[in-house]
C-alpha cells in the first residue's frame, strides 16, 4: 500500500525505523524551503533509507549521535558495490 507524503508523490510503502514520523514534516520543510520534486523525492527517500537502517541497527531515536549518518552512507554505498553485476563492476573499476 502507497504510503502518501504529500499531493505529488508516494513510497512505496510506510517508513520504518525511529526517525519514520519525521518523514512527512521534512519533506513540508523541504517544500517550503522551494526544494524542486526531484530534489524533494531523493532526500525523503535517503531520510527513509537512514531510519530504516536506524531501526535495522537496533538504534533508538534517542541514541542517534552525528556519526550514524556517515555510517549509513558508507554501509549504502557497500551494499550497491556489491549489487552490482560483474560487468558493471568492470566498468566502475579505476582504469
Amino acid at each position: 500500500m502507497k504510503y502518501f507524503i504529500n499531493d505529488d508523490f508516494a513510497l512505496s510503502r510506510s517508513p520504518e525505523g525511529p526517525v519514520a514520523s519525521y518523514i512527512v514534516p521534512f519533506a513540508e520543510w523541504l517544500g517550503d524551503r522551494g526544494y524542486g520534486l526531484v530534489s524533494m523525492r531523493n532526500q525523503v527517500l535517503l531520510a527513509a533509507g537512514f531510519s530504516k537502517w536506524l531501526g535495522q541497527k537496533g538504534i533508538e531515536l534517542s541514541d542517534i549521535s552525528g556519526d550514524h549518518p556517515g555510517r549509513y552512507l558508507l554501509d549504502r554505498a557497500v551494499k550497491r558495490s556489491e549489487d552490482l553485476t560483474p560487468w558493471a563492476k568492470r566498468r566502475t573499476d579505476p582504469l
